[in-house]
């Protein structure tokens, strides 16, 4: 896997400002290669909404960031990309230390990109996945 550094970060970040959110999140990139990515996110009370507990929302937007970052890595051309349909389904509580989302291109054609973000709460030496997302983009 290629280091995740700024400039790779640079690369892969589509046109829309993400970047801006994901470090206002604090949301670091782990790693990345074509087609897939991993994110990770260290708990914070303003991103919770129980003791503990990340908000769902923050669940999906690390969900959103890597799928975005694996989706880019893996794109056909300089061509923009936009959500066209997007699933998430919690399976439990995220409560522990640390979001990880590990996102990976399913099929990349030239209009339509699928993309699936298993996402898992890290609590302590525990990992468990707490959600899933499959992001549908279509290129412009």
């Amino acid at each position: 896997m290629r280091e995740a550094t700024e400039e790779i970060l640079e690369e892969i970040t589509p046109e829309f400002d993400v970047k801006n959110f994901m470090h206002h999140l604090g949301v670091e990139l782990v790693s990345n290669d074509t087609g897939v990515c991993e994110m990770r996110l260290q708990y914070q009370d303003t991103l919770s909404v129980a003791e503990g507990v990340f908000h769902v929302g923050v669940i999906g937007a690390i969900g959103d960031i890597a799928v975005s970052a694996a989706a880019k890595s893996a794109a056909r051309g300089d061509g923009k990309l936009e959500l066209a349909e997007k699933k998430l389904n919690i399976f439990a509580p995220a409560k522990g230390d640390h979001l990880i989302a590990k996102a990976k291109v399913i099929k990349s054609g030239r209009t339509l990109t699928v993309v699936e973000a298993n996402i898992y709460v890290l609590n302590g030496s525990t990992c468990s996945q707490c959600a899933m997302a499959l992001v549908t983009l279509i290129s412009e």
